[in-house]
């Protein structure tokens, strides 16, 4: 009955439970409030970490964003945005805007577009151009033929100023053609430019008769328009030829004019007023009216997230209007660069993931390492506790699940946090890798503190309570894990070297990179590491015998200590190795993206500016941009394609030929990478008459590649066809490559404009670029020059061709994940430093305590400290330096730098050995302080208290 009495009265076993809970909960909050060092630093760590390999994700996307974005406001404005364009005869509509049906159109085609595209365009405008009409040819040949293309576009009078005459606008009146069929011909106001107006011939005020131009397509059979007649009744000036709005459409700035050397074409186009567009109808019946509408985008509506949807849309599109070249005149084009901007910038971005994904995984392994590290020194510190357990009776499972719940109580809170403020450190789009990679690190925590807890969990209550230096005995499970990473890394380097870095798998395929070759130099690393714990003991063993014979002991003791050191006191070296190695690798990677970036931005230009005509036309001859304030030097060039043969055969081919005037150009390049350094015979060409025939040839550089089917030698003559004139050269060097010809590909020909221009005296003024010399900051004031001139050419500027690829972003992004890789990998070697001190403190304390009794002086401490840390930190300075340098060097042919230096320019890997020997010297320095701050701790630490220590 008092059994029974007693059983009933027994408290439930759930509530046995939640009360043991609690007092298991209650003391280990106890354990890590007494012991709030340990807890620190474990928390610190988890903290560390989670916040970083969380952060770094969301910052990839916002780099990916911001790149997004980058490319498509740098891109030219008809690359980036969209214009469907449609020959037809829409009405013109009642009220105050005849052209209300035109607009509407467009807003049905806007409407029409896929959503994804439709987000982002922001506004529209439309251009009509009638069809193109051409004057009167003169009987007696010879003269130029002249056009004129009647246009309107949305919202032009904001865009432009009148400087004479007036405004056009609807009229009714007429002129008599002086020649048969004498019938009333309509006119057409219309505003010009004055360069316009002044290269047709056209004056203010005085109409002129002007036929259909046939050529045009707009004009099919049975659908020919009747002659109307041009008045220009004012001149006006484009406020800001660069906006967006005018699409990069010179036309009614400046005319065009052909030259192919037989027939010289012009065209010029003129403003109509838009309420004539009923006039214009009805005056060029039957022919069809080109309608564009220009669709803008904009730049800030692009996400990473909307990147996918948005570049399917862009291909359909392409898909669905791909025909635009081979269409008739009524159908429907669509025309934009996207395509290829989307291309070019996923690209990029795969290789930017790529590159970076080199040295996050390296930081991750080493991160991980250090989180042993930390473990294993929270370990030994428990080693009497784990004892006093042990000796109660307590079992494996209970130290390791006590371990796994005070892990748990640190590591999550920690990386909680970490999280959070990587959340509120980098503004991004959400991506499931931050809360991955995060939930990785908490259990990366518990786990590596439990393995690091097993060793002492597992050894023997009386080898525990010794607290001795346990040599690691030879495991065939670590050597045969060594021998499969090592067997790892180097199947990694072959793949890698062979394949590139993406690899052709389906996840590289699918635009991602793959993990495999990403985690090869690490695996390297790791391999090399491993081998290098096995080896270095040796020489190490070697040199404490040398130091036995020696009388001072102080040497001997350090490198005793450090050959007898177990498996997880040595970890730290091999932390340190990957450290360095990774500071070493990022900052090489670093130093070649930058140095190529300069030396690309110089070959691309070939001058600090260079302005280039339109393609298949020539420059202004007039076009002088020497009296621009800051320019001291320019040089003429002409760079066309030509027809090589060599002397006495047939024609060779096609090359590229490159005439400038050298000693002009000398002065431009003097003391840039783009030095040409020609030889006297090119900077003292050949002038007067016979010039380019056999008997006083014109000397020139030619490529080692040659179109001849065999390479052309030095002395050797050969000609080139020009203006249906054959002028003879001869060969003065044979080069690989040539300034301003970088982007070039194929056989090229490099000689004096000068001398071709004595060859050719029909020709003298004929050049397609112009080299400046002038400070970067007179890029404004060379493009105000050209625009006074009324000069139709391009503006390049060395310092802005590097600026495009220097800020952009993705490749920014990529620069900056270097320097935080190489902030980082310093953080973990300090933290590897610092717990390798403490790891071996207990030991080291007891040793030194009883070295102290015999008389050891404080300067020994310090020396005995030293000796025992400068072998890993030789070793690893050495090993790491040389593997961080050894690995870039073995992986670049897999690595395509000119995705971040530019296009076209082979880039070297460059070793910035200043660099490399300051970061040594930080490790140092960092050693240096770590040793001097633990011989002060040892010395200040009690005596009795360390020599009592084994016998609580």
């Amino acid at each position: 009955m008092a059994r029974v009495a007693g059983r009933a009265g027994a408290r439930p076993r759930g509530d046995r439970v939640a009360v043991s809970g609690l007092v298991a909960v209650r003391t280990l909050l106890g354990r890590l409030r007494a012991e709030w060092s340990l807890a620190a630093t474990v928390a610190g760590v988890a903290l560390v970490t989670a916040f970083v390999f969380a952060a770094a994700p969301r910052l990839l996307n916002a780099v990916s964003r911001d790149g997004l974005r980058y490319a498509v406001t740098n891109a030219a404005v008809y690359q980036r945005n969209l214009v469907m364009a449609q020959g037809e005869r829409l009405p013109a509509s009642a009220g105050s805007d005849p052209l209300a049906a035109v607009d509407a159109a467009g807003a049905s085609l806007q409407a029409s577009l896929p959503t994804a595209l439709r987000s982002v365009i922001a506004r529209r405008t439309y251009v009509v151009d009638a069809v193109r009409y051409t004057f009167p040819q003169a009987s007696s040949g010879g003269a130029p033929t002249r056009h004129v293309t009647f246009r309107y576009q949305s919202g032009v009078t904001s865009h432009i100023k009148l400087v004479a005459g007036r405004m056009p606008a609807p009229t009714t009146a007429t002129v008599m053609p002086t020649t048969a069929p004498r019938t009333p011909v309509p006119i057409i106001e219309v505003a010009m430019s004055q360069a316009t107006a002044q290269t047709l011939g056209l004056t203010l005020n005085q109409p002129v008769v002007l036929e259909p131009d046939f050529q045009d397509n707009l004009i099919g059979r049975g659908n020919v328009p009747n002659q109307v007649a041009v008045d220009v009744v004012g001149y006006i000036q484009i406020l800001d030829p660069n906006a967006d709005y005018w699409y990069a459409d010179s036309s009614l700035q400046t005319p065009s004019v052909y030259d192919d050397g037989n027939t010289t074409e012009i065209y010029g186009t003129g403003l109509f007023a838009p309420q004539a567009y009923a006039d214009v109808l009805k005056d060029t019946n039957p022919a069809m009216v080109e309608y564009s509408w220009r669709f803008y985008v904009a730049p800030s509506r692009f996400t990473a997230e909307g990147f996918g949807p948005l570049q399917n849309d862009v291909k359909r599109l392409d898909a669905t209007y791909g025909s635009a070249f081979t269409t008739g005149p009524t159908d429907l084009t669509a025309t934009t660069g996207l395509g290829d901007i989307f291309s070019q910038y996923a690209g990029q971005r795969r290789l930017t993931e790529s590159i970076l994904s080199l040295a996050v995984i390296g930081l991750l392994a080493v991160a991980l390492a250090v989180i042993g590290l930390v473990g294993a020194f929270v370990a030994e510190r428990r080693r009497e506790a784990y004892a006093l357990v042990r000796g109660r009776g307590g079992s494996t499972a209970q130290v390791l699940g006590a371990q796994a719940a005070e892990a748990a109580l640190l590591g999550i809170p920690a990386v909680l946090l970490g999280y959070l403020a990587a959340l509120l450190a980098v503004h991004a789009e959400p991506t499931i890798w931050s809360p991955g990679l995060a939930l990785g690190i908490a259990l990366a925590t518990v786990v590596l503190t439990v393995g690091a807890t097993l060793p002492y969990a597992r050894r023997g209550l009386q080898a525990l309570e010794r607290d001795e230096v346990r040599r690691d005995r030879f495991s065939p499970r670590r050597a045969a894990f060594e021998v499969f990473v090592v067997a790892l890394a180097a199947a990694g380097i072959y793949l890698l070297r062979r394949r590139g870095l993406a690899g052709d798998s389906a996840t590289a395929q699918a635009g991602g990179f793959d993990p495999y070759l990403a985690a090869v130099p690490i695996l390297l690393g790791l391999a090399v590491g491993l081998v290098t714990l096995r080896l270095y003991v040796l020489p190490i063993r070697l040199l404490a015998w040398w130091a036995a014979t020696r009388r001072d002991l102080v040497l001997f003791l350090g490198l005793r200590r450090v050959s007898r050191q177990s498996l997880v006191t040595s970890v730290p070296l091999l932390v340190l190795l990957l450290a360095v190695a990774i500071s070493v690798f990022s900052s090489v990677m670093l130093h070649t993206i930058d140095v190529g970036q300069v030396e690309t931005s110089w070959q691309l230009v070939g001058a600090p500016f260079r302005v280039d005509a339109y393609a298949g036309a020539t420059l202004d001859p007039t076009l002088d941009l020497s009296k621009v304030p800051g320019v001291t030097a320019t040089a003429s060039a002409l760079n066309e394609t030509a027809v090589i043969a060599a002397s006495g055969s047939l024609p060779g081919g096609l090359v590229t030929l490159f005439a400038v005037q050298t000693s002009a150009y000398e002065k431009v390049t003097a003391g840039s990478p783009v030095d040409p350094h020609f030889s006297g015979a090119l900077l003292a060409a050949p002038t007067g008459p016979g010039v380019g025939t056999g008997s006083l040839p014109i000397p020139a550089i030619v490529s080692s590649e040659s179109p001849l089917g065999r390479p052309m030698t030095v002395g050797e003559t050969f000609g080139i066809n020009l203006h249906n004139q054959t002028v003879t050269f001869v060969v003065d060097q044979v080069r690989d490559s040539f300034p301003a010809l970088s982007s070039v590909s194929g056989p090229f020909v490099v000689t004096s404009l000068d001398a071709l221009h004595a060859a050719l005296p029909g020709y003298a003024t004929e050049r397609t670029n112009l080299y400046v010399r002038a400070p970067d900051t007179a890029g404004p004031a060379l493009n105000r020059a050209m625009n006074a001139q009324y000069a139709a050419a391009i503006l390049t500027s060395r310092a802005a061709e590097y600026a495009s690829v220097h800020d952009s972003p993705l490749i920014a992004g990529a620069v900056s994940g270097f320097q935080i890789g190489v902030a980082v990998a310093a953080l973990y070697s300090v933290l590897a430093v610092v717990v390798a001190l403490a790891l071996t403190g207990r030991a080291r304390a007891r040793d030194v305590a009883y070295l102290r009794t015999l008389g050891l002086s404080p300067r020994q401490v310090l020396g005995l400290i030293a000796a025992e840390q400068a072998p890993p930190v030789v070793v690893a300075l050495v090993v790491g330096t040389a593997l961080g340098v050894g690995i870039i060097r073995l992986i670049a042919p897999a690595l395509d730098f000119t995705a971040f230096t530019g296009p076209n320019v082979p880039v070297v890997v460059v070793i910035d050995w200043p660099t490399v020997v300051l970061l040594g010297v930080g490790l140092v320095v960092v050693v240096a302080v770590a040793v001097a701050a633990t011989s002060a701790l040892t010395e200040r630490t009690s005596l009795s208290g360390v020599l009592r220590m084994g016998d609580r």
